[in-house]
């Protein structure tokens, strides 16, 4: 867990025919704890804590005719998750920790492909894993590891695999913290395979700056393409550029 983790700020959203929730952390950051609000046609309202523990980070999904949402907790290991009804508002079942994620992690992501959902999450002196979210939600499947390290991960995907970028961004403290020191990675894994070390394409590699700043990578994702564009943040001279991962099929 990332000892400067913060849960987003930004509620996650649903709406139904019969109303609307929004789930996400609430509270100072002592006592932060998932929260669940529900607001139906008729103006009610209602909210109820979804989980216990001190939240540093979260995520949610929709999966089939439910929301799964999970946290990461600072005060116990692993992934916590619960499943929600949609259409009431409700939960169904009791808080759960996930099978096939590590006990030491951060920054738990999900997002869809036509396999299904995939949950990303980086652990502790393994890096970054992605799993299949198992067709009950109590866990994952299918996990591996992403052979690229780094501290931030944006993924996306497309009809055949996953695009992922991974970098790295941070004052050098040997500077007196008034340099910046950036590294940018990507690959593309086809839905079925392992990635191995030589599918990942450097685009920034250890590069150092004055000020604050560094570079970071971000996965785009179309059915038949995919890209990484990578772009400069603060202080940090220079243009934004792409890489092409995956081109369309007949396009050369």
């Amino acid at each position: 867990m990332r000892p400067d983790a913060k849960a987003s700020e930004s509620p996650w959203l649903h709406c139904s025919a019969s109303g609307c929730l929004s789930i996400m952390p609430e509270g100072e950051e002592a006592k932060r704890h998932m929260v669940l609000r529900w607001f139906d046609r008729a103006g009610n309202h209602k909210q109820e804590e979804i989980g216990p523990g001190v939240v540093a980070e979260s995520m949610s999904l929709t999966w089939g005719d439910r929301i799964l949402t999970a946290w990461s907790r600072f005060d116990a290991k692993g992934l916590w998750a619960r499943k929600i009804n949609p259409m009431k508002g409700e939960f169904d079942g009791v808080p759960y920790t996930m099978s096939g994620v590590e006990q030491d992690l951060q920054d738990p992501q999900a997002f869809m492909t036509r396999e299904g959902p995939l949950l990303a999450w980086q652990a502790a002196r393994v890096g970054w894993r992605i799993g299949k979210l198992s067709e009950d939600g109590l866990g994952v499947n299918d996990v591996f590891t992403l052979p690229a390290e780094g501290s931030f991960l944006s993924a996306g995907a497309t009809d055949d695999g996953i695009v992922a970028s991974i970098h790295s961004a941070g004052q050098d403290e040997e500077r007196g913290g008034n340099a910046w020191y950036s590294s940018v990675r990507a690959l593309f894994v086809p839905f079925g395979q392992t990635p191995n070390a030589s599918d990942v394409v450097t685009l920034v590699d250890n590069a150092h700056g004055p000020g604050q700043g560094g570079f970071a990578g971000y996965a785009m994702a179309a059915p038949d393409g995919a890209a990484v564009l990578v772009a400069p943040r603060g202080d940090t001279q220079g243009d934004a550029f792409a890489m092409i991962l995956r081109r369309p099929c007949g396009e050369k």
